[in-house]
């Protein structure tokens, strides 16, 4: 569950903050300004990167480095 506020748009479509709880698996409409948020999680960028290298340092360890 996140917390989020809704400025709103640019210039003239911007608002006073609305702020709400945001919910996995849920979307939130601002009933200012119509925007939809939701939640999206992705796999962090750090452990992609760490099980990248380990598979590179496991293949050099074993002679695959072709």
């Amino acid at each position: 569950m996140r917390i989020v506020g809704c400025p709103g748009g640019e210039a003239e479509d911007e608002h006073d903050v609305v702020w709400f709880w945001l919910e996995k698996g849920k979307s939130f409409e601002c009933p200012v300004c119509s925007q939809y948020f939701k939640v999206c999680m992705y796999p962090s960028f750090s452990l992609n990167l760490q099980s990248k290298l380990s598979f590179i340092n496991l293949s050099l360890q074993n002679g695959f480095n072709d």
